[in-house]
């Protein structure tokens, strides 16, 4: 589900060569209460409900899939609140397929695309005149999804070929979203989009050194329906070194243009777009093995900034991000055990203020019973915020999971989640939210 959290239930199965997935359940809760469009943080939300299903043939290197996604908020258990509100009940269909040929040993290619029909009010008429033989694909699926005024139809795909030698490897990567792509199933996708990328790997050093790159561009306007056409430049680099056995270091680089050329209009300096954006990590460790106990040290560094070149808009527009990360982890063997401690401090700059955030994490993980089926983790987070130098609240989290193994083929788990996040600032609510997800597995 692209990351898209629910409550339901969901079954995974491979029998031989064969690929079969299913999933259904809550991907959003009924919010109650009347709409404030002054007030985003009380927006009503009708329940919606979805499943999917997915079936596939093939191995680890040879397969396709075949997917289908439906979603529609509930009506009936949700009261409409009519068109001043501003909230509507949708719905969507999503058809799609995902496959990855191995070509000759040295060759790849893999292919993902999707279909996405969407309607952004149910409630609408149905208009069986809708569906003309201009519009094919609502021709071909009106049987099963029914057409109405607000139903739109997106696509989007993605492919990619590549060369892999032992110390070397090159992919060739396109990707297309037409605009207004909407899938139910996943929080946000980036629409009306279009890029070409060339993607290098390399590997010496007696394979100590791996260095990575990817250099490519990228526009939006695709229908060529919008005043202007951004075009961007988007490279990245990431490789790591590791010289012996304790010692590593990784590290990340990238850096996005973006520059606005006419489209339909000529475009006035006020309003064109000219930024670069940077990012940049390095995450060096240590490490120490010994028979009773290993010690890991972890340092992370990451700096994000936004560079405006447009003079009329630089000071609302630009930003910048440190965040620092140090961790330490005991693992005990005889125990079999693990304990973590952490700090981390993140500071922002922008054109309406600072934030902060500091704070630490313990976490610890057992091994129980002789044959190691019961494995547990916990951790608990305690961050103070700021905003321009001033406390604004703080956020608590504790994060915990079990699994056990029933049998040679069967396992279950549990996982909870909860964050308290108390603020002072009236621009920002203060809630706390439980999650907990119960899983079942049966391997073949």
């Amino acid at each position: 589900m692209n990351g898209h959290t629910f409550l339901g239930a969901g079954v995974d199965l491979t029998p031989g060569k064969f690929r079969f997935s299913v999933m259904r359940g809550k991907f959003i809760r009924q919010v109650p209460g009347l709409f404030n469009p002054n007030d985003s943080t009380k927006t009503f939300e009708y329940r919606r409900i979805g499943y999917a299903v997915k079936i596939g043939v093939g191995s680890s290197t040879n397969y396709i899939d075949f997917c289908y996604f439906r979603a529609t908020d509930d009506t009936i258990h949700s009261k409409f609140l009519g068109d001043t509100t501003g909230v509507h009940p949708e719905k969507n269909m999503v058809l799609g397929v995902t496959s990855h040929q191995q070509i000759a040993k040295k060759f790849d290619w893999i292919i993902d695309a999707a279909y996405s029909i969407h309607t952004r009010n149910i409630q609408t008429t149905l208009i069986s005149d809708y569906v003309t033989n201009k519009n094919i694909p609502f021709k071909l699926i009106n049987g099963i999804y029914p057409v109405q005024p607000t139903t739109s139809g997106y696509y989007a795909y993605e492919s990619s070929l590549g060369y892999k030698e032992k110390y070397f490897s090159l992919r060739l990567a396109f990707k297309r979203v037409a605009p207004g792509f909407v899938s139910l199933g996943s929080y946000e996708i980036a629409s009306d989009v279009q890029n070409i990328t060339i993607q290098p790997s390399i590997t010496v050093w007696k394979n100590k050194i791996h260095l990575n790159g990817s250099i490519g561009i990228q526009h939006d306007n695709l229908t060529q329906t919008k005043k202007s056409t951004s075009h961007r430049v988007i490279g990245s680099a990431n490789g790591s070194i590791a010289p012996n056995k304790n010692f590593a270091l990784q590290f990340n680089f990238s850096n996005y243009s973006t520059d606005q050329q006419p489209g339909i209009q000529k475009i006035n300096d006020t309003l064109r777009l000219a930024q670069t954006s940077k990012q940049f990590s390095i995450t060096p460790r240590y490490m120490i093995a010994g028979k009773k106990f290993q010690h890991l040290w972890l340092f992370i560094f990451l700096r994000q900034n936004l560079i405006d070149r447009n003079p009329l808009s630089t000071g609302n527009a630009e930003y910048e991000t440190r965040n620092l990360n140090f961790t330490y982890n005991l693992g005990i063997t005889e125990q079999k055990a693990t304990l973590t401690a952490s700090i981390n401090s993140t500071n922002t700059k922008t054109y309406y203020g600072k934030t902060g955030l500091s704070g630490f994490t313990l976490g610890a993980g057992k091994v129980f019973l002789k044959n190691n089926s019961l494995n547990t983790n916990i951790s608990f987070t305690e961050n103070a915020t700021k905003f321009n130098n001033a406390s604004s609240g703080s956020v608590f989290n504790i994060n915990a999971s079990a699994s056990y193994k029933l049998a040679k083929h069967h396992s279950v788990s549990l996982k909870l989640f909860f964050v308290n996040n108390h603020s002072t600032l009236s621009t920002i609510p203060s809630y706390h939210e439980l999650t907990v997800t119960v899983g079942y597995v049966f391997s073949f």
